[in-house]
Order: structure tokens, then C-alpha cells, then sequence
């Protein structure tokens, strides 16, 4: 599977239902997460990660446990589909805001946010 480029990632949040403000952000984390690769996989446990897909969405030990029954997945590489792992980034953004993933934390997203705001 190819790496989503910055137009397909902003289409990918509209149709996840991110509110439109939101969108460019949302995939400008993404590119700073995996760089749109669907099949990103970080699996460092002394970070605590065991992260998935384009939003690096974190499934390690009791965590995976809760978010595959929360996100209705039947194993962890389901995250690997690019709607589903969108579907599960809503769902943490819902939650816990951008604050959920290191590229804003650390500011990474930033170095694509222009492309997004021009793909938005």
C-alpha cells in the first residue's frame, strides 16, 4: 500500500468527521506520525509504544486490549487500514485533543501544516 500523500490525509479527516478547523491539523499530525504510511509500525517498548498506521495509534499491553474492543478490532494490524485507524484518531482527538500525539506535542506536525491548510 502507497503513503498517503498530505490531500489524501486531509480528505481522509473530512471524512472521519474532524471538524472542518481541525482537518489541516489532524493531517498534518498524521504526516508527522508515519509520513502517510498506511503500514507504520513503531514498536519501541522503552518509549511505550507499539504504535500503528498513519495516526501511530498506541496498542501496547492493557492499552491495545481496551482500544481493540473500543475500536471493534479483531487484532492490532486491522490498524493498518488507513479508515480505520482515522476512525480510531477521531476517536482519541475526541477525547484527548492533539495533545495525544508526540508529532504536536513536539511541534513535528508543523513542517506540514502549510501543505495541509493549501490541500484543505
Amino acid at each position: 500500500m502507497a503513503n498517503l500523500n498530505i490531500s489524501q490525509l486531509v480528505q481522509l479527516a473530512r471524512q472521519v468527521g474532524f471538524p472542518e478547523q481541525a482537518v489541516p491539523d489532524m493531517a498534518a499530525t498524521w504526516m508527522g506520525e508515519s509520513g502517510g504510511n498506511p503500514r507504520a509500525h513503531n514498536n519501541n517498548r522503552s518509549t511505550g509504544d507499539n504504535s500503528y498506521g498513519i495516526g501511530q495509534v498506541n496498542v501496547i499491553d492493557e492499552l491495545g486490549e481496551e482500544r481493540r474492543k473500543q475500536f471493534g478490532l479483531s487484532r492490532n494490524e486491522d490498524l493498518f487500514d488507513p479508515l480505520v485507524n482515522a476512525k480510531a484518531s477521531r476517536t482519541i482527538w475526541d477525547s484527548q485533543g492533539f495533545d495525544a500525539w508526540g508529532a504536536h506535542r513536539s511541534g513535528a506536525y508543523k513542517q506540514y501544516l502549510a501543505a495541509a491548510q493549501a490541500a484543505a
